[in-house]
């Protein structure tokens, strides 16, 4: 069993939800080198390349990504829009027919 780690609520006993996600992230993969555990990853993250991993992720038949904006914090319980669910949207071709024949 593997575990992907991609964010870092607590820590050291402090709660870590107002810090930027980009600050969490980069003490989370602190933590996450030294370590170097093999059933633990952390989940690297990529600016500015947004539309080639959708267009990855979507080939290797994923649901689509999240996209977070790096300074946002977590809130708990909450939709942000600083958060984003990224996934295609079904299309299809439709038919006209007369219901009344």
């Amino acid at each position: 069993m593997r575990y992907v780690l991609f964010d870092l609520l607590y820590h050291a006993g402090r709660c870590q939800v107002r810090e930027p996600l980009a600050r969490r992230r980069e003490v989370l993969a602190e933590m996450c080198r030294k370590l170097d555990a093999a059933e633990m990853r952390f989940s690297e993250g990529m600016v500015g390349q947004g539309m080639a991993l959708y267009a990855a992720a979507l080939a290797q038949g994923h649901e689509g990504v999240m996209a977070k904006h790096l300074a946002s914090a977590y809130r708990p319980g909450k939709r942000s829009a600083a958060w984003r669910k990224i996934k295609p949207r079904p299309r299809g071709t439709c038919q006209k027919r007369d219901i009344f024949s």
